[in-house]
């Protein structure tokens, strides 16, 4: 049972608490210092060897009790002194103008201390591919079709799929583009590329661990180039030159096999040479830009060599649906040995479309 002393004490203290803790300057504290610096704010919480105050100027500072030559303050404090339990307080000058006063007021709970840690909750995580957390998926799809002095319809669609486990990286990706202008066929081409990366993370010392081994097929349809297959085959070392979530940049090479059959009946095979780089460069949360290219030629003729380039920009449009996004190509496909025929060495395509993730 509580005394109705205690009982008008406690919710006194309770309108202090409910009005005091809104804001620093609702009621006023001052802590002077020994060195003769004066602090005005609200007085939080005492302890044997701190005094922490809220102030408009520098938020929350705590102060070594050694360094305090006297503090008041007009409203209770968290105080919790040597060997006894927490409470609030009063605190005012001592009379000599030096040191000052402690008198505690008895509550029904132990306070808790406002400058105790909240629990954070986590920000939940969006949610991951339908494949599981190691995966990261996309469907772009793209349609462009132009009518008057020029008639041209041009579609074009991918599917790529990206797995990444700890030492391990996979991506396969599927890419198509049919277009007719004028009646004329301006775009058949199909593209599949499989990558394999395997880091090499046991490795010492640490610059070692950026190493690592792969392995690569990409094989093409292009009615642009003549090209009725071409799969060109690839494996070998490369290494990490830049690797974190705002930049990547890795170069590769190794010994391969390259076969091409042509519209015009020719065909080839032989052992080839290829060099790869990979960037990759983030410009802010919503946008990244990526840059893939190939180099690969015969060991025994270098007039038969191909060099691919695919340049994409990345936009998220988040703000409109999760995961939706738009993605603009740019990509080049150099083949020295077509062009026989109606076929052409350089195919050029240039893509815009709207990105799915799942």
């Amino acid at each position: 049972m509580f005394t109705t002393k205690y009982f008008r004490r406690a919710i006194l203290l309770s309108v202090a608490m409910a009005f005091g803790f809104g804001g620093a300057s609702t009621f006023a504290g001052t802590v002077v210092l020994k060195n003769g610096d004066k602090l005005s704010g609200r007085i939080l919480a005492i302890t044997p060897a701190t005094v922490a105050i809220k102030t408009a100027y520098a938020g929350t500072v705590r102060i070594a009790i050694a360094n305090v030559k006297t503090m008041a303050a007009n409203r209770p404090v968290y105080y919790s002194g040597a060997g006894t339990p927490a409470t609030m307080a009063t605190v005012a000058t001592a009379a000599n103008g030096t040191g000052w006063t402690i008198t505690p007021i008895p509550t029904a709970v132990p306070p808790v201390s406002p400058l105790a840690a909240k629990p954070v909750t986590a920000a939940p995580k969006p949610p991951g591919s339908w494949f599981g957390p190691d995966w990261e998926n996309e469907l772009d799809l793209g349609l462009v079709e132009t009518m008057g002095n020029t008639n041209s319809l041009t579609f074009n669609g991918a599917l790529n799929f990206h797995y990444h486990h700890k030492a391990d990286d996979v991506k396969i990706n599927f890419l198509g583009a049919y277009g007719k202008t004028n009646g004329t066929l301006s775009q058949a081409y199909f593209n599949t590329n499989e990558i394999w990366r395997h880091q090499l993370l046991n490795f010492k010392p640490t610059w070692a661990k950026q190493a690592f081994l792969y392995a690569e097929n990409n094989n093409l349809y292009d009615g642009v180039q003549g090209i009725s297959i071409r799969s060109l085959n690839s494996a070998g070392v490369g290494y990490y030159i830049l690797q974190s979530k705002k930049m990547e940049l890795d170069v590769r090479g190794g010994p391969g096999y390259t076969y091409e059959k042509f519209f015009h009946g020719g065909s080839l095979s032989y052992i080839n040479g290829t060099a790869g780089l990979h960037f990759m460069y983030r410009l802010n949360k919503a946008a990244k830009f990526t840059e893939s290219a190939t180099y690969s030629t015969s060991l025994e003729n270098a007039y038969n060599y191909v060099v691919t380039s695919n340049s994409s920009l990345d936009i998220a449009l988040s703000q409109v649906a999760r995961g939706l996004g738009l993605k603009f190509s740019y990509i080049n496909s150099y083949d020295n040995t077509a062009g026989g025929g109606t076929g052409k060495r350089d195919n050029q395509l240039l893509l815009a479309s709207l990105a799915f993730k799942f």
